[in-house]
């Protein structure tokens, strides 16, 4: 009886010693003016199992600096099947960090939800070029198996500026479903989406190379360019 009841006292001092950690450390996430002060408490927080995910939830979504938000988003990203870390990592794929939005995808990227391919979609085209690579890269694996629902919501967004950075995802999709849409935007007026597609065209297992020699002739550089370096790849193939 004695020993349980020690025990029992013990378990109490570890709940007690835990929520004292826990109220510390959440002081100083919100009242330390230093950025490495909050980001260690960050990961103070981490280290706690239960009751902290909120408060790791705000230090990622509204911390000014993007170190602390970055190291919330890698605790949260190991809590990924709680339905409020899960949601606020979504969330997170519009941070303007590019360690930010990295953690949140690569804790995302093998979830195939439909409100992570649609915030995935909505940053598409925006941001440094290191998150670029990264949504792009992420959106041909999910769709490489099947581009048509792709295809169908990037066609709903006929700006060229936009178009580009879907090409640029079924470039790497390399899939030839997608060699009859190509074909017809390489001979879009814009130079830009001429040459994205001239790209994703060349990427293909068997890209149509009469195209290919017609475009070698482009009054723009870059395609002719493009054109010509995608020809020269088909034919070695």
């Amino acid at each position: 009886m004695r020993k349980s009841i020690s025990g029992m006292y013990s378990v109490v001092g570890e709940r007690e010693d835990a929520a004292t950690r826990v109220s510390h450390y959440e002081s100083l996430l919100r009242t330390s003016a230093r950025a490495e002060s909050r980001r260690f408490a960050v990961r103070a927080l981490g280290r706690v199992a239960n009751g902290t995910t909120d408060l790791l939830v705000e230090a990622m979504s509204s911390d000014p600096a993007a170190d602390v938000r970055a190291e919330a988003a890698q605790v949260l990203a190991r809590r990924a099947d709680d339905d409020a870390a899960r949601s606020a990592l979504v969330r997170a794929l519009a941070d303007p960090a590019p360690a930010v939005v990295l953690s949140a995808l690569e804790a995302l990227v093998v979830r195939r939800d439909g409100d992570v391919v649609l915030a995935l979609e909505r940053r598409l085209g925006t941001g440094p070029a290191e998150i670029q690579r990264a949504i792009t890269a992420a959106l041909a694996a999910i769709h490489a198996d099947d581009p048509v629902p792709f295809i169908d919501r990037m066609m709903g967004d006929e700006r060229p500026e936009s178009l580009v950075s879907s090409v640029n995802v079924l470039e790497l999709m390399a899939n030839p479903v997608t060699s009859s849409l190509l074909e017809h935007l390489a001979r879009s007026r814009s130079p830009e989406l001429r040459a994205a597609a001239v790209r994703a065209l060349g990427a293909l297992p068997s890209p149509n190379v009469t195209l290919l020699d017609e475009l070698a002739g482009d009054p723009v550089e870059e395609v002719r360019r493009t054109a010509r370096e995608a020809r020269s790849r088909a034919r070695a193939e």
